[in-house]
């Protein structure tokens, strides 16, 4: 392999394990928007790294759906959660809230986002080979040092219990928008996660209004 080219392998890998641990610690510290942002970059380049490993064109920018279906399509097989994806591509958009129609929504939990971008990393990660170089890389001395944004509440790195995780009570945020595009917003706790695999449910929905007629 060519070095520039092993050069931009091992910088996608980097980059993507950076961005990974960034997500992580602003979802611990409840900034759950910043975090799913991040969340969303991370697995971008994660792909980035796989398609370009496979010498396959890179494309469809931010939207990791694409790459995702675009990895299958290549014959390279891994397990990720379809919703999760675009319920992260939903929340790479709050970057910029006048770019968001009328009618969009997310709900944000904490611990669900957590286990979820946790479990999709170390799909991705349990494929990676690097040959040569016993160098360690930043992700290695991270787990060798147990650092806290990576390990805590972490049941695939660290030594957390899923079971455990699911069952307490977490952050979470959910978003709107409605007519003339103002934002309601909500911060809540949740009291536990429902563990359904599920990202893209309806949040905030408005009240139908009732239209009643009385005949004379």
């Amino acid at each position: 392999m060519a070095n520039s080219k092993t050069s931009n392998i091992l910088g996608w890998l980097n980059l993507a394990d950076t961005d990974y641990l960034v997500s992580r610690k602003l979802l611990l510290d409840d900034f759950l928007v910043q975090g799913v942002i991040f969340a969303n970059t991370a697995l971008e380049k994660y792909s980035k790294m796989i398609l370009e490993i496979r010498e396959i064109d890179v494309t469809w920018g931010h939207q990791i759906s694409k790459h995702y279906e675009k990895l299958k399509a290549n014959g390279i097989n891994l397990n990720l959660n379809k919703d999760f994806l675009l319920f992260l591509e939903k929340g790479y958009k709050l970057r910029y809230f006048d770019h968001l129609e009328i009618g969009f929504n997310i709900n944000i939990n904490q611990v669900k986002t957590l286990i979820q971008l946790d479990e999709s990393v170390a799909e991705i990660r349990s494929g990676i080979q690097v040959q040569g170089s016993k160098k360690e890389f930043k992700f290695d001395l991270w787990v060798k040092n147990e650092n806290p944004a990576l390990m805590k509440m972490n049941h695939v790195f660290g030594k957390a219990n899923r079971d455990k995780l699911v069952a307490a009570p977490c952050a979470a945020y959910a978003l709107r928008i409605i007519e003339d595009k103002v934002p309601l917003e909500l911060d809540y706790w949740a009291k536990y996660v429902i563990d359904d695999g599920k990202f893209n449910e309806e949040v905030l929905k408005p009240e139908l209004k009732r239209i009643s007629s009385v005949r004379k």
